[in-house]
């Protein structure tokens, strides 16, 4: 459960997400984008568990296919990466803005430690490590520069591990003071505007930054745009056990938050919860389906 903190006003102004809270208010751009993370957020409570045909909110609609197999991530740890360059990393430097774009060392740019995302879309990264190859980046991720010479992602990590993929040894990148509040929740949102998380992740990026930032669910809410009910519901979901919970909410089982709410009821009978799971799971249940079964004695 969040904390009693409370964040006084400044503290608020401060830690605004850029892109989010700091939109230009009422711009068509900002009203899309909110809207379609509103509809992704909606749609990991849906039967399919995330995979709407969201084309109509997308810049570049294209048919969404059927998922293709998803592996779990091994997040990177600081030790993988090259050592704290002497000197600074950058090759070149140029103003667009009020963004500083530069042409950073790949290997000098650490993953976020926020990035919701715990599984990849592999076909879809290979996909867009092969459109690098051909066209370049077309647009540059977003990083933070860190104590020691080098950079943290804030925003694009699927770009910069497409970039590695594809044999890069630099990309280019905008480098924006954030704070860590903020990076949480750039990645949140970018996560939910390029692409669906499945909503397992979902509930987990919730949980972990109200207690991570000691948020109130509705400072949260005005954080994300994202209503308090279904903040409270997605995290929620979290006291079923964590290998019910990959099994029922993983990317590619097709079901929703909904879904695993109805299993709390019978979370404290562990052999029945197995076993409404695997019938679940191999037949693909409603909603409703599922609530009936579990009220059967």
């Amino acid at each position: 459960m969040a904390s009693d903190h409370k964040s006084t006003t400044s503290d608020r102004d401060r830690s605004k997400p850029v892109g989010a809270s700091q939109q230009p208010q009422g711009s068509k751009e900002s009203r899309r984008l909110q809207d379609l993370v509103n509809r992704r957020v909606d749609a990991t409570f849906q039967d399919d568990g995330g995979q709407n045909d969201l084309g109509e909110f997308l810049a570049t609609p294209s048919p969404q296919a059927k998922q293709p197999p998803v592996t779990k991530v091994i997040p990177m740890t600081v030790s993988e990466a090259s050592p704290a360059p002497q000197p600074s990393p950058q090759l070149a430097t140029s103003a667009v803005g009020a963004d500083n774009i530069q042409d950073i060392l790949i290997d000098h740019i650490l993953p976020s430690p926020y990035q919701p995302r715990q599984q990849l879309n592999e076909a879809a990264d290979l996909e867009l490590a092969d459109s690098v190859k051909e066209s370049g980046l077309l647009q540059p991720v977003i990083v933070r520069a860190l104590p020691d010479g080098r950079y943290e992602l804030v925003a694009g990590e699927r770009r910069w591990r497409a970039c590695r993929q594809a044999g890069k040894t630099s990309i280019q990148a905008i480098v924006r003071p954030t704070n860590d509040q903020q990076a949480a929740v750039n990645a949140l949102v970018e996560n939910l505007q390029r692409e669906d998380l499945s909503p397992l992740d979902l509930a987990r990026a919730f949980d972990r930054m109200l207690k991570t930032f000691k948020l109130e669910h509705q400072e949260l809410s005005t954080l994300l745009g994202v209503t308090v009910s279904k903040i409270r519901h997605a995290v929620r979901v979290l006291a079923l056990p964590t290998e019910i919970l990959e099994e029922v909410l993983g990317a590619s089982s097709g079901l929703g938050l909904h879904h695993a709410e109805e299993l709390l009821a019978i979370r404290d009978n562990p052999v029945r919860l197995k076993v409404i799971v695997k019938k679940l799971l191999e037949e693909k249940w409603s909603v409703e389906r599922l609530r009936g079964e579990i009220q059967r004695k």
